[in-house]
């Protein structure tokens, strides 16, 4: 059987370990039900105003936004994940490969809009402009840690992160990476915006 994505795990601890090694300090994101959250601090709850209340404030500058939290749906709380930054952090996200075989094409993550995966014109994506979507990404299971402060890859839609040096898989791997939201100094207009991430490739039975 081809490689296929069993899930992502993210790291909900500071130690920057693998999933292999560490299984227990991460925990998994269930699709569907489970959100991201990108704030300044936690919110309260999952209700507009609270959102909105730790919400990052367009000030001028270009600002990194602090903090991450994953909304656990079945627990009805937040879960922070505190290596997810533009830190020298390696073992944050996790896309867990399971399968005998490799992929015919390599991994990609991608940002789009909604689920239907064709359009990138939130403000957040830039857009459809690349160069001015607010999320940074990195590979970090090939290229290693990162250094402090990494700018990384901008993604939108079609143009997102390869994960595997360029190849598709030959065997299964736990795919790992970070990514991290930072509001460019010349936006003006405020939005709560809900991108969808997701990672594409190609696969044979």
């Amino acid at each position: 059987m081809a490689s296929r994505l069993e899930g992502l795990y993210l790291n909900i601890t500071s130690d920057d370990e693998s999933y292999v090694a560490s299984p227990e300090k991460y925990v998994k994101f269930e699709d569907g039900a489970d959100k991201l959250v990108f704030a300044i601090s936690e919110p309260a709850s999952m209700a507009e105003a609270d959102l909105n209340s730790v919400q990052t404030v367009v000030s001028g500058v270009a600002t990194e936004i602090s903090n991450l939290y994953l909304w656990d749906d079945s627990e009805s709380v937040f879960v922070h994940i505190p290596l997810a930054s533009s830190g020298a952090y390696r073992y944050v996200f996790c896309f867990h490969m399971t399968g005998d075989n490799g992929t015919l094409s390599e991994p990609s993550l991608q940002v789009w809009d909604t689920v239907n995966h064709n359009s990138n014109s939130l403000v957040c994506l830039g857009e459809t402009v690349v160069a001015n979507s607010f999320i940074h990404a990195i590979e970090t299971r090939i290229a290693g840690t990162p250094d402090p402060n990494w700018n990384g890859t901008k993604i939108s839609g079609s143009t997102g992160l390869p994960l595997n040096g360029g190849e598709g898989l030959i065997s299964p791997e736990d795919l790992y990476f970070n990514l991290y939201i930072k509001i460019p100094a010349n936006v003006v207009r405020q939005e709560q915006e809900t991108p969808i991430f997701c990672v594409r490739y190609l696969y044979g039975d």
